[in-house]
C-alpha cells in the first residue's frame, strides 16, 4: 500500500533530495506544528486559571487527566476544523514568511508611512538599490525593440 504524503517519516527523507518530496510533506509539518501550539497555549492558559501548583509545573496529574478526557472527546466526536480561521492564519504565516525571507535577503529601506508605523521594502525595489546586473553591462541598449 502506498503511503500518503503525510506518512511519510522524516527518516525516510534524511541523506534525500528534499525537492524530490511530496510537498504535501511539508505542508502538513507546518500545519501540524501550527495546531500543536495553539493547542497548547489554550491548554496552558486553562492550567494557569486552575493555579496549578508551581513545583510540579505544568504537567500535573490534574492537567493530563483532563488532557486525556479531550483527547479522547475528540477521538469520539471528531475535531470541527474552522476553515475561514485557518485560512486566514495560512496568510497571515506566509506573509509573515514573506517578510521574514525579503528581511534576511540583502538591503533594506526603511521608512516611515502615513500613520507612522516603521515600514520596510527590500532595496532592490527603490531606487535606492543597486542597478540590476544585466541593465548596467548591456548601459540601456538593446539590439531588439520590444515591438519586434
Amino acid at each position: 500500500m502506498q503511503q500518503s504524503c503525510c506518512e511519510s517519516a522524516y527518516a525516510e527523507l534524511l541523506h534525500k533530495d528534499w525537492n524530490t518530496a511530496d510537498r504535501g510533506f511539508f505542508t502538513y509539518a507546518a500545519k501540524d506544528a501550527e495546531a500543536t501550539i495553539r493547542s497548547w497555549q489554550r491548554m496552558k492558559r486553562r492550567a494557569v486559571s486552575w493555579k496549578t501548583p508551581a513545583p510540579f509545573g505544568m504537567l500535573t496529574e490534574t492537567l493530563q487527566t483532563q488532557a486525556s478526557l479531550a483527547l479522547r472527546q475528540i477521538e469520539i466526536n471528531g475535531l470541527q476544523l474552522d476553515l475561514q480561521l485557518a485560512k486566514s492564519t495560512e496568510e497571515r504565516f506566509q506573509l509573515e514568511l514573506r517578510q521574514t525571507v525579503e528581511t534576511l535577503q540583502g538591503d533594506r529601506v526603511y521608512f516611515h508611512d502615513d500613520q507612522g508605523q516603521l515600514r520596510t521594502l527590500s532595496a532592490g525595489r527603490t531606487s535606492l538599490g543597486a542597478d540590476d546586473p544585466f541593465v548596467a553591462v548591456s548601459a540601456n541598449r538593446s539590439a531588439f525593440r520590444a515591438v519586434d
